[in-house]
């Protein structure tokens, strides 16, 4: 049973519009403009707290999932256990959670969509929360704003809202993805251009 979504781009399809092929599921175009975020990321993924929890918030369409997609990427490279949390969500007690998710090596789960994802949210908040000293393990949030839902993460059951509440675990202060500078869209879609006109000639 897999929890989490592979990072590896999914398969080139030619039937695919642009619009699907440009996004994080299925490109693995370099990642442009972002240097300061996702150093920023690696920085907190790789921390020695045994736990971290961390929101990562913007508009729609200003490359949330692509960042924490790239996060994903280059920790599994070093190593780690990483993915996004799967959109069909089975099932599980605490107990079988943590069987299928053991703390076996450094592990870093992203949960798109937070605030309209509760269980599955609380479910990863008692599994950190009851993770040991090592490895380390992060759980990053992603949506559109910090709105009441992010104040009422402190006040889940089970442990969760203890997470959420402790300052040393979780910072409260929200990530907001800034605006890419202009002229990078043109520079962007240069470098789709190319991969995905390799990808032609090589299908």
């Amino acid at each position: 049973l897999s929890l989490l979504r592979p990072n590896a781009p999914e398969p080139f399809k030619k039937r695919l519009s642009a619009n699907i092929l440009l996004t994080a599921r299925h490109t693995d175009l370099p990642l442009r403009g972002r240097e300061a975020e996702i150093d920023d990321l690696w920085q907190w993924a790789t921390n020695r707290k045994e736990v971290g929890v961390r929101l990562l918030i913007g508009p729609g369409g200003h490359g949330k999932t692509r960042l924490a997609l790239e996060l994903c990427r280059r920790l599994e490279r070093a190593g780690w256990r990483t993915g996004f949390a799967v959109d069909q969500w089975p099932a599980l007690d605490d107990a079988e959670l943590a069987r299928i998710m053991p703390p076996d090596r450094p592990t870093l789960i992203v949960l798109d969509y937070a605030a309209g994802r509760g269980a599955v949210l609380s479910a990863l908040a008692r599994l950190a929360h009851d993770w040991p000293e090592k490895p380390a393990f992060r759980l990053l949030l992603i949506e559109r704003e910090a709105g009441d839902w992010w104040g009422a993460c402190r006040s889940l059951p089970g442990g969760a809202g203890d997470l959420f509440a402790d300052p040393q675990i979780c910072e409260r202060e929200a990530m907001r993805i800034r605006p890419l500078p202009e002229g990078g869209p043109a520079e962007i879609y240069a470098d789709a251009v190319a991969a995905f006109a390799a990808l032609l000639r090589r299908d």
